[in-house]
């Protein structure tokens, strides 16, 4: 059976603006800053079975190079089963505070047959979010560019400059082409860079996908809080169809137990 991930590493970004006293104290290095926007999330998914001994333990996960998932759960017929799901923070992934409180509910389904020779291998990368952030972003950037535009305009049409005013008019020259460099590397963002999006340069260990999908939170840039409108069906993350993927063909689980030390839940099958 080839099962989601047994990890699952996720992006999750959020934009704010950034408030200066000076809004020309502003410099074009916001690509150092994505860390302290982002976080960086795993997602366990082990599937357990009831061996000899009425124990519930973990199922082998095989690798193979032709799946793009974690691996492939090898089940026995006829065994009762339960699925074990953790979600928790990566160290030293990022500064935006994310605290992962509990797991609400746990749904399966959408089963889809693929050849792995005849079909390409299927995985849970998506770039649902990771568009509305390069969308976000670019926005931000056009408005700095139209600032700059017309800060530098003024500059050009003095009559009479100062030395501050061409000292200001390379600084301002100087930032408006760094923001087309900026918006080139989050459209097209360098392999292992950090930026959402940048192609996958890093060997994964076992039972973990390599290519990271970005959940896009949308914060409130004052206390970085969630914004009343997305919640429920507009929450994060809600929108972000897998290939193959069809919501009504999903059956939520009974959470059966909640761990206390981390936020792992189990769920019968």
């Amino acid at each position: 059976l080839m099962c989601p991930p047994a990890l699952l590493a996720l992006d999750c970004t959020c934009i704010h603006k950034i408030r200066h006293r000076n809004k020309e104290s502003y410099q074009s290095n916001s690509l150092t800053r994505w860390s302290e926007v982002s976080r960086r999330i795993e997602m366990w998914t082990s599937v357990q079975e009831l061996n000899e001994l009425g124990e519930y333990t973990a199922v082998e996960l095989h690798q193979a190079k032709d799946v793009n998932t974690g691996g492939v759960f090898q089940l026995r017929q006829g065994h009762s089963r339960r699925l074990q799901v953790a979600v928790k923070p990566v160290l030293q992934s990022g500064t935006l505070p994310l605290m992962v409180e509990a797991i609400l509910s746990v749904s399966i389904g959408c089963v889809s047959v693929r050849s792995t020779k005849l079909q390409r291998g299927l995985d849970s990368y998506q770039e649902e979010d990771l568009n509305c952030v390069r969308e976000r972003w670019s926005e931000a950037l056009m408005k700095r560019r139209e600032y700059l535009d017309e800060q530098i305009k003024k500059i050009i049409h003095k009559q009479e400059k100062t030395e501050d005013d061409v000292e200001r008019e390379a600084r301002l020259v100087e930032q408006w082409v760094g923001l087309t460099e900026e918006r080139n590397a989050v459209l097209v963002p360098a392999p292992g860079s950090g930026i959402p999006g940048a192609p996958a340069h890093w060997t994964p260990p076992p039972g973990v996908e390599a290519h990271i999908p970005v959940l896009f939170l949308d914060l409130n840039a004052d206390d970085l809080t969630m914004n009343e409108h997305l919640t429920g069906p507009h929450a994060s993350g809600v929108n972000s169809i897998l290939p193959k993927e069809h919501g009504s063909q999903f059956f939520y689980l009974p959470i059966i137990r909640h761990s206390d030390q981390e936020v792992p839940s189990q769920t019968s099958l």
